[in-house]
């Protein structure tokens, strides 16, 4: 019975040694230089490949909305386009048709239609004078003109 006691003794003592020596192996592996030197570039190496995808994520992105924001507009440029000219040639006939109207309508007024028979009336006056042969009715006809 002592000889399995001393027996368990002993394998737990090897156990524990193994254990301690474990635990100085790693303390001697973590202040061994070389071992820092390794730990850093592998956390910078993982800096880098996380700094890499997150600049590759932002360029993604900006290519997608570049090539959404040339989609649209070229789906405006192609199909909408064309409406929208018809449209605005429509509002400009519309808007001319709507002028003509309202220049009619203040001509047939009495004063222009007066002005306007007064215009005839010099013209007439201005076609007289000029076919007269006189010198005063042809320097009346230049002040007139003028």
């Amino acid at each position: 019975m002592r000889l399995e006691i001393n027996k368990i003794k002993t394998e737990n003592a090897v156990i524990l040694t193994r254990a301690r020596l474990l635990k100085i192996g790693k303390r001697l592996t973590r202040s061994f230089a070389p071992w820092k030197i390794v730990n850093a570039l592998r956390r910078w190496v993982m800096k880098v490949r996380s700094m890499k995808m997150a600049t590759f994520e932002k360029f993604r992105q900006y290519a997608v909305k570049f090539i959404q924001k040339f989609w649209r507009g070229y789906k405006v440029r192609r199909f909408a386009a064309p409406i929208l000219k018809r449209r605005k040639l429509a509002m400009s006939k519309i808007t001319a048709l709507g002028l003509a109207w309202k220049t009619k309508k203040i001509l047939k007024t009495k004063p222009m239609s007066d002005i306007r028979v007064q215009l005839v009336d010099t013209d007439k006056l201005l076609m007289d004078l000029e076919t007269d042969g006189t010198p005063a009715s042809k320097s009346l006809a230049e002040k007139m003109a003028g």
